[in-house]
């Protein structure tokens, strides 16, 4: 009996045992799903973390450019949104608008009387106050002169190519154009005009069309107005050569960069500047490469730019301080770091206001450099400050990139012919800046060609103040008659 209940007993673990093993192979497959399913869900938490994360980022940057602007920033005020935060406003000086007590006026004088066309002698009938009837002559008359533009009568000149036969051998010869003549309709006075309106006053083919009918009654078409820009830009190719080389060759450039369009595609317009030449370029690209070719790659002058990475090639840097305090706005208005960014824009306004007041005359070298020394070191202290513990990641980057170049920072301070910022360079860009939005670029090499030599010729010729007019025409005359052509750099007497 005891035999058979232990069988039975075995037999019934037996069974109870088959059937945890199906139970525990039913948990082993639960448990592999679930093991799957979480893999599934860490693999999505973990997808949702990065969608975060990047939504965050985008979030950032999408604040970041509804904060920027022209003062944060190198977009133009134009640009300027209506959210865009006021400028804070100028302390009242206290006077009345308009010109103050002792300031000197500006009316215009007389010309001298040799200068005048004619004299119209006006007398007064009769006396205001009884009628009388007046004569006789008076010693000093009241001088009024009234300038005014006569009706510019066309010069046209007829040149009548005799045909002749010689009686010795019978040959008939057909004189020839004088020398200095060229084949154009055209003389060198309407070529320097068309040049003058487009690269001085900002005209179009069409302007330069309607002007020239208005003001000559000079009916001259599109296409002819294009031939004679590319006359120009011939006679010009050796001075602007010149200007080019002069530029590579200058103790201390100043540069920068714009957007353009050439046939209908992104390129730049390059500008690099001393203080009496500058010459422009315009290429597809805004690399290293395009600066190493304009400026040269042996280049050992002092080179005031932005921070733009194109320029880290060149060994005497200087940064514009005027980037700088935009950088700092940036700080504080678009990468987080108010705190830092704040100071930092601050102190280089303090900064830059001693070098004006050194740049005016109101203080000699030695204080405004006696001055800014502390100044110097706090701003020091401000960036590894910044480097170290903003807020901002782009905020820390910028003040660590200025701390590993702080020769590119501070050389105008030791370096009187460096201005502390590339002010030059960014007002002769305005003009190219200004002539892009209007005529929509370029359509062909050949006319990129003639906006860089035009403008190469006018921007050199208004920093030494001579007359681009004058000197177009010479320079179409000479180039035309082939002599030697009038230099843009310059003269003797204004070195």
């Amino acid at each position: 009996m005891i035999g058979l209940a232990s069988r039975a007993q075995v037999d019934v673990l037996q069974q109870e045992n088959g059937v945890l093993r199906a139970a525990n192979r039913v948990l082993q497959a639960e448990n592999e799903q679930l093991r799957v399913a979480n893999a599934a869900l860490t693999e999505h938490v973990a997808g949702l973390v990065t969608l975060g994360d990047n939504l965050k980022r985008q979030l950032a940057e999408l604040r970041s450019r509804l904060a920027t602007n022209s003062r944060n920033s190198s977009k133009p005020p134009s640009s300027d949104g209506p959210g865009t935060p006021p400028r804070k406003p100028r302390q009242p000086s206290g006077r009345q608008r308009g010109g103050q007590q002792g300031h000197a006026g500006h009316a215009r004088s007389l010309a001298p009387k040799e200068d005048v066309t004619r004299f119209e002698h006006v007398k007064p009938p009769a006396c205001e106050r009884c009628g009388t009837v007046l004569a006789g002559e008076d010693s000093d008359p009241k001088r009024h002169q009234v300038i005014d533009i006569p009706k510019v009568p066309l010069i046209i000149i007829e040149y009548l190519l005799h045909q002749l036969c010689c009686p010795q051998c019978g040959h008939w010869t057909r004189a020839k154009v004088p020398v200095g003549v060229g084949p154009s309709t055209f003389g060198p006075r309407v070529h320097a005009l068309v040049g003058v309106l487009v690269g001085r006053f900002r005209q179009g083919k069409r302007g330069v069309q309607a002007l020239l009918e208005i003001v000559y009654g000079l009916d001259v078409s599109v296409g002819a107005i294009s031939k004679m820009e590319r006359r120009l830009s011939a006679a010009l190719e050796t001075p602007v050569a010149e200007v080019r080389a002069v530029i590579q060759a200058a103790e201390v450039v100043q540069n920068d960069e714009t957007s353009w369009r050439q046939r209908k595609n992104r390129a730049w317009l390059w500008l690099a500047a001393t203080g009496q030449v500058v010459g422009f370029w315009i290429d597809p690209r805004r690399g290293s490469a395009v600066a190493k070719r304009i400026l040269g790659e042996a280049f050992d002058g002092v080179l005031c730019v932005d921070r733009w990475g194109a320029y880290t090639w060149v060994k005497k840097r200087a940064w514009c301080w005027a980037h700088l305090l935009r950088d700092f706005e940036a700080m504080a208005e678009r990468h987080g770091s108010p705190w830092h960014g704040g100071r930092l824009a601050k102190l280089a306004r303090e900064i830059l206001a001693i070098w004006r007041r050194w740049h005016t005359g109101e203080i000699d070298r030695a204080t405004m450099e006696a001055e800014i020394a502390p100044l110097k070191k706090r701003m020091v202290q401000l960036l590894e400050w910044t480097a170290a513990g903003a807020p901002g990641p782009k905020a820390r980057g910028i003040a660590r990139s200025l701390l590993k170049d702080q020769d590119a920072m501070w050389r105008w301070l030791t370096d009187p012919r460096v201005p502390p910022t590339n002010n030059l360079a960014e007002r002769l860009l305005r003009y190219a800046v200004i002539w892009r939005k209007l005529s929509y670029g370029t359509d062909s090499l050949a006319g990129s060609q003639y906006v860089e030599r035009l403008l190469t010729a006018v921007g050199s010729l208004q920093l030494q103040g001579r007359d681009p007019y004058e000197y177009l025409t010479t320079l179409m005359q000479a180039h035309t008659a082939r002599q030697p052509l009038p230099s843009l750099l310059p003269q003797p007497s204004e070195v």
